[in-house]
């Protein structure tokens, strides 16, 4: 009965005390009453308190009164109504949440930290900055999560000056709030830390440049390129320069990677060949081209590996051709399996051209991993001539059980599924019969009967 009446005075007041234009805040005693049931220990009605503490009562006064219940609550409903406090976004809240700051709790003190970005914005980044570090996990998520959210430009200007001077960790952290915040403007600051002598956070910077860098930072890029030997950070960075570059202008995007390549020697033209092959058009083609024809060994054997690169079928003829007649077996290996990978690339081809070209892919394989990979990349092609080109390698046992992995795929999307129902049935119950992943038998099940699931 007592929880009916408190409903009703609620919904009561919350009629009351919308905001109209031109309104007047909320009167004392409505503000007393959610002070009030604050401190209930029944979380329904603390909740419906907190959501008139977030969306209604307007006003300094009902703010500063709100406040002012923070140090009787218990410390779960402190948190909660430091959050509904934030969500106001009325500053006159701060000095009482502040004095929790040290509280015991570190619910309370993730809240305090969300609060105050919430409440100073750019005027907080240095603070939680340095809460990022804090032992306290708590604390640390939270401070890593507002920094994330705080709106505006300076903000991403803010965090960019404070990588010079942060701990790894701290960096780490921080390259990854710059990057959900996709702080574009602070690839510049970023860049540096991709020659750090830490690691983890030259790969941290590196991930965060191939999502922030544009043509500005590809001579920066270019420069770490030409001095980096080691393979995993040198694959790193060719994805970020092609990342950089295809940011740029339509039909100019290996420009800046072009300039700067044009004026290095041979040894430097031979380590950025591949990062230009993954950018691609014609200039880059060219480039690529009069490499092969070169006296310079490793020069050829960069436009080789930057053919290998390319990012659509453009190059299919030439990789045709160098997986048939290439200048050694390993040369042919790796053209047969770049034109299988570009086969299936989704670049304005009909679904019939990339299987068709798929398929001449094949005829060329002499092993069974480079038909494998064939296979697997067959599920690239939502088309049921997908599933009858992969279908008969089941009957295969070499490739049987890539062939189960690649028709679940195609079945995973009903709009293809559905329309050819008994097709994919009869595959699917063949995967059912000869698959030994228990989840692809699970999945083909599944699929079979109409539902698709998430994977």
């Amino acid at each position: 009965m007592f929880r009916t009446f408190v409903w009703g005075m609620i919904w009561a007041i919350a009629i009351w005390t919308v905001p109209a234009r031109g309104a007047e805040p909320a009167g004392d005693e409505s503000i007393q009453m959610i002070v009030e049931l604050l401190g209930q220990p029944d979380p329904e009605l603390r909740g419906l308190a907190l959501q008139q503490v977030r969306e209604a009562m307007p006003g300094e006064a009902a703010t500063r009164r709100f406040a002012e219940t923070l140090p009787t609550l218990a410390v779960e409903a402190q948190a909660a109504l430091i959050d509904a406090l934030a969500a106001r976004r009325d500053p006159v809240a701060l000095p009482a949440i502040e004095k929790l700051s040290n509280s015991p709790d570190d619910r309370v003190q993730a809240a305090v930290l969300r609060a105050i970005g919430s409440l100073s914005g750019e005027e907080a980044v240095p603070r939680l900055v340095q809460a990022v570090a804090d032992a306290s996990p708590a604390k640390s998520a939270a401070a890593k999560s507002t920094l994330a959210r705080i709106p505006g430009v300076a903000v991403n200007q803010a965090l960019a000056k404070q990588l010079g001077g942060a701990a790894p960790a701290v960096r780490i952290a921080l390259l990854d709030v710059l990057v959900e915040r996709n702080a574009a403007g602070a690839a510049r600051e970023i860049l540096p830390l991709a020659g750090d002598r830490d690691g983890a956070t030259r790969s941290a910077a590196l991930a965060a440049l191939s999502k922030l860098a544009g043509p500005e930072e590809v001579p920066g890029l270019v420069a770490l390129l030409l001095k980096t030997e080691e393979p995993a950070e040198r694959d790193a960075l060719e994805k970020a320069v092609m990342f950089a570059c295809v940011r740029g202008k339509q039909n100019e995007q290996a420009a800046p990677l072009l300039k700067v390549f044009r004026d290095l020697p041979a040894d430097g033209r031979a380590k950025v060949l591949p990062a230009l092959g993954r950018v691609g058009g014609p200039d880059a083609l060219r480039a690529a081209e009069e490499a092969m024809k070169s006296d310079h060994e490793d020069l050829r054997e960069a436009g080789f590996r930057a053919i290998c690169n390319w990012p659509d079928a453009s190059v299919a003829a030439k990789l045709m051709d160098l997986a048939q007649s290439g200048p050694s077996a390993r040369h042919q290996l790796s053209a047969l399996r770049a034109l299988i990978r570009v086969a299936v690339l989704a670049d304005g081809r009909s679904d019939a051209e990339r299987l068709a070209l798929l398929k001449k892919a094949v005829a060329l394989a002499s092993r069974d991993e480079e038909r494998n990979l064939a296979i697997d990349r067959a599920k690239a092609i939502r088309s049921l001539e997908s599933l009858r080109f992969v279908t008969p390698y089941l009957d295969q046992p070499a490739h049987a059980q890539q062939a189960c992995a690649t028709i679940c795929e195609l079945a995973h999307h009903k709009e293809l599924r559905e329309p050819n129902k008994a097709e994919f049935d009869a595959a699917l119950d063949r995967v059912i019969a000869l698959s030994k992943d228990p989840k692809l038998v699970d999945r083909a099940s599944r699929y079979k009967a109409g539902r698709t699931i998430e994977k």
